[in-house]
């Protein structure tokens, strides 16, 4: 069993869930541990020994009969079956099944007992009870048989709806017992669990909500909304407060697409350059957001080398080109994002009377000297290019 990591946001201050990690699994109710651990014995065998070997708390679990009762006899043969043999290397584990109520294992014995061992009552026993378990083939079997046989009791007429019967009664059961054992889940791990949720589809979001009181709280944590995902809404016009609740409380959450919007929109459109290059370096840095940290290294780097901003800028760069992020992924993005956009705005880096669409070319020199120094590829140059060319849209525009 893999470990279930949440990355952990470089900077950010804002309230932090733990990794789900094996020791967070140790944390899980028993119950739930050991419905996770019979899944797992139904498959494999082998993977239920190796859960064994983890800690002290997966033992225990693993241990449980409800997980005996449900494991896999898959790898073991058929007939002839040495349940009581104590020199086979099987033996405790045959017979902890046995002893658990296993309903392949009441089959096969049973089967053996009835048609070989001429033991028919005590086969006929261990039969109806894997039967009533729920097992296809011993059910199958078994009803044949009372089906056959003299009718005494009217017991054809009671086989006819005995499986129906018995299996609607084991699907509401089990349908019932998982919703319970996933209330039973830790609030933090319900959070992240819907903050996933949130990432792929507000609308199961919503369906969540409704589920019940336990998932409407949860689901209603600063964390989910910090990572919901804002697809399903227009890019421009921002219209913050007439949209919903929702959005506003993503903005309060701090959710980085939302500020990452935000930002472009007031750096852009509205001239309020300090406002929307915070919210930019804030959902960049903070929100981890790809098309803001490509934005924001841009505008640092083709600025004024204030601060060192050039260099911190590169380095966002060279940081966003080494992860598994597609830079031409994030430039399709940023500019199909600017083509919706009003460009309104003055000029917004201090200080530059050039223009990279006009005759002067020196800040386009100082661009090239400065992709070169940094071994930009290509597209990583025409990209700057791009945001230069925005940044000054609007004095070109004037003039």
């Amino acid at each position: 069993m893999g470990d279930l990591r949440v990355k952990k946001k470089k900077g950010s201050n804002k309230k932090k869930h733990g990794s789900v990690s094996v020791t967070a699994i140790k944390f899980l109710p028993k119950e739930l541990q050991v419905e996770i651990f019979a899944k797992v014995a139904t498959r494999s065998v082998f993977d239920h020994c190796m859960i064994k070997l983890c800690c002290k708390e997966f033992l225990r679990a693993a241990e449980d009969n409800y997980v005996y009762r449900h494991a896999s006899m898959e790898n073991f043969a058929l007939v002839p079956l040495p349940w009581f043999k104590g020199n086979n290397k099987e033996f405790p584990f045959l017979k902890r099944c046995r002893e658990s109520g296993n309903s392949e294992i009441l089959y096969r014995e049973g089967m053996v007992q009835y048609f070989t061992s001429s033991m028919m009552e005590l086969g006929l026993k261990n039969l109806k009870e894997a039967a009533l378990e729920g097992h296809h083939d011993a059910k199958y079997v078994y009803c044949m048989l009372l089906m056959c046989g003299e009718d005494e009791l009217g017991e054809r007429k009671q086989v006819a709806g005995l499986g129906v019967k018995k299996r609607r009664n084991e699907k509401q059961h089990k349908h019932d017992g998982s919703f319970t054992t996933v209330k039973a889940l830790p609030k933090d791990m319900l959070v992240e669990i819907f903050a996933k949720v949130a990432t792929r589809s507000i609308f199961d979001l919503c369906m969540v909500k409704q589920c019940c009181r336990e998932f409407l709280h949860a689901a209603e944590d600063d964390y989910v909304y910090r990572h919901a995902s804002m697809e399903n809404y227009a890019l421009v016009p921002l219209q913050w407060l007439k949209e919903s609740s929702f959005l506003k409380r993503c903005k309060e959450s701090g959710n980085s697409e939302f500020a990452y919007r935000e930002g472009m929109v007031q750096y852009f459109t509205y001239s309020r350059v300090e406002l929307g290059l915070k919210n930019l370096k804030e959902a960049a840095l903070e929100g981890d957001h790809d098309e803001a940290k490509y934005v924001y290294c841009m505008l640092l780097m083709c600025g004024e080398d204030e601060l060192g901003q050039r260099k911190q800028g590169s380095d966002l760069l060279c940081s966003l080109k080494a992860s598994s992020t597609s830079l031409v992924r994030c430039r399709k993005r940023v500019k199909s994002f600017v083509g919706t956009m009003w460009l309104n705005n003055k000029p917004v880096v201090p200080n530059r009377k050039s223009c990279f669409c006009g005759s002067d070319t020196s800040d386009s020199e100082r661009l090239k000297k400065l992709s070169r120094s940094l071994r930009w590829s290509s597209f990583d140059a025409n990209v700057a290019l791009l945001i230069m060319n925005l940044v000054c849209f609007a004095t070109c525009l004037e003039s």
